[in-house]
């Protein structure tokens, strides 16, 4: 499959919000822009909120990709995983972030499934939020072992942290496999720009210390740096020109 994205680097809207209102003023103000590549589901946004509204309203703005969150979904039998996967790629959903702890077979499930349906599928194997391998079950290995699993089943595309040294090795393995099979890796990441809050309309964002570009083709998802600023297609903007200039 090719890269969902068109686009080498953008930035992604995260919709992870429950108020319609504030998802149709990130819309509207952020849909024309080329910057954007795509917008991701968080799990806020259906509180309240069917997967049939959610994509319905991205649609009343833009044709742009949707990702979605589906971390609450990955369960071990077949046919519920094809259930899953068949409906999202109905209701429009162009990819799904996955984060599969459960094991490879979960993983492989996923991938197959989402494939046989034309929907792409991000591996996740180390939330953003860990400043460290010890925040997370899996350890070094298990997270090298999972991104290497991925890539031997076919996966192109990945969330890694953006800001971890040493990190670095298991994406230089991730781009050797990849580009010795002739792919072009893509990478995402959520930890990529750090905000600091000084009242609700006043958020400044600027690159993380030693936040760093992992590839060629680099997506990062944005969450209140994009909610609240007054003027939203200029914040876009200046985030987009900090990762496109960004030499790695």
């Amino acid at each position: 499959m090719e890269p969902f994205i068109a686009k080498d680097r953008t930035i992604i809207p995260n919709l992870d919000m429950p108020q319609t209102k504030g998802i149709k003023r990130i819309l509207e103000r952020t849909a024309p822009l080329d910057e954007i590549g795509a917008y991701h589901l968080g799990s806020e946004i259906f509180e309240g909120n069917t997967v049939p509204q959610v994509v319905g309203l991205v649609r009343e703005y833009t044709k742009k990709p949707i990702i979605y969150d589906a971390l609450p979904h990955q369960i071990d039998d077949d046919r519920e995983a094809e259930r899953i996967v068949k409906y999202l790629r109905n209701e429009g959903i162009q990819a799904v972030t996955i984060f599969p702890l459960a094991g490879r077979d979960v993983m492989e499930r996923w991938i197959q499934k989402s494939r046989d349906y034309g929907l792409e599928v991000i591996i996740g194997g180390h939330p953003s939020t860990y400043s460290s391998w010890e925040g997370s079950y899996l350890g070094r290995e298990g997270i090298r072992r999972l991104y290497a699993d991925a890539c031997l089943l076919g996966a192109t595309h990945f969330i890694v942290p953006a800001t971890q040294p040493t990190f670095k090795p298991i994406i230089e393995n991730i781009q050797e496999r990849l580009l010795h099979n002739g792919q072009e890796p893509v990478f995402f990441s959520a930890d990529y720009f750090e905000e600091s809050k000084s009242g609700m309309e006043n958020i400044h964002t600027e690159e993380r210390e030693g936040a760093y570009i992992p590839g060629k083709r680099f997506h990062t998802i944005i969450g209140s740096a994009l909610h609240t600023p007054l003027n939203i297609q200029k914040a876009a903007s200046e985030l987009y020109s900090l990762i496109a200039n960004h030499k790695g």
